[in-house]
């Protein structure tokens, strides 16, 4: 298993993050997955300007990716029912609450497996 939480949105784009997640996927055996998470500006996209730009002003590079960015990391890989969802509804077995609208959590996750 390959765990990928919280780690893409904080590899800018000038360092190949797709190549470099493709490279990690290409040498997991069949059968494997992998997890990931990344933050998103789909749903709040001052939100997550603004704190790009605080991530920025302290030297951390912040990149949030929309839904298809997301399900470009994980190209040839099978996803995993619901595929690319915000995590929080990613199997919500309940109504989610209201406190956890899409706008206030930002994150995407999915699990794919390795044909």
């Amino acid at each position: 298993m390959l765990s990928l939480i919280a780690v893409p949105h904080f590899i800018p784009e000038s360092d190949d993050p797709y190549g470099l997640v493709r490279r990690y996927t290409e040498i997991l055996p069949p059968g494997s997955y992998v997890a990931l998470t990344h933050a998103t500006g789909d749903f709040a996209p001052e939100e997550a300007e603004r704190v790009s730009a605080v991530y920025q002003a302290r030297g951390i590079a912040l990149t949030p990716r929309s839904r298809a960015e997301v399900e470009g990391f994980l190209t040839g890989l099978d996803l995993v029912e619901p595929g690319v969802v915000p995590v929080h509804r990613w199997h919500a077995e309940k109504d989610v609450p209201e406190e956890l609208a899409d706008s206030r959590v930002n994150v995407y996750g999915a699990i794919a497996r390795v044909p």
